[in-house]
């Protein structure tokens, strides 16, 4: 929140979404499917939407369209040594590439991520591998 208000002057707009590994499974970062009700695409399953994210459509003045309709904000990942590998193994594409199941993050969003240090806690929490700590400035 500190962070969002230090770029509220600058950035109005931003929002901030806050997720809690240690309480997350895999299914709740799986994006809903999608169906077609009289030529209007619509979720299946609509809590799960809580991700700005955009299914690429192959032409770019449309995808710009889909892309500025995530908006802008913080998405603000805490404990993320907490989080189960499997967990870990569903967030790496986002947080590498912005990319979850072939849909793209907005353009207008940040990534912040933050987790305890092993040497503060020595237990409840996972290793986080290189693959995933190399992502991230420190």
């Amino acid at each position: 929140m500190s962070v969002l208000e230090e770029m509220k002057s600058d950035f109005p707009d931003y929002q901030l979404i806050v997720k809690t590994l240690s309480n997350e499974t895999p299914d709740n970062f799986t994006l809903p499917k999608y169906v077609n009700v009289n030529g209007t695409e619509m979720a299946e399953d609509v809590p799960k939407t809580w991700l700005p994210v955009y299914k690429p459509s192959g032409d770019a003045n449309e995808d710009a369209i889909r892309d500025s309709k995530c908006g802008n904000g913080l998405l603000f990942i805490d404990e993320l040594s907490r989080a189960t590998p499997q967990v870990l193994n569903v967030i790496l594409p986002l947080i590498n590439e912005g990319i979850l199941n072939g849909y793209k993050l907005g353009s207008g969003w940040t990534i912040i991520v933050a987790s305890n240090r092993a040497e503060d806690e020595t237990s409840g929490q996972a290793d986080i591998g290189n693959a995933l700590g190399n992502r991230f400035a420190q």
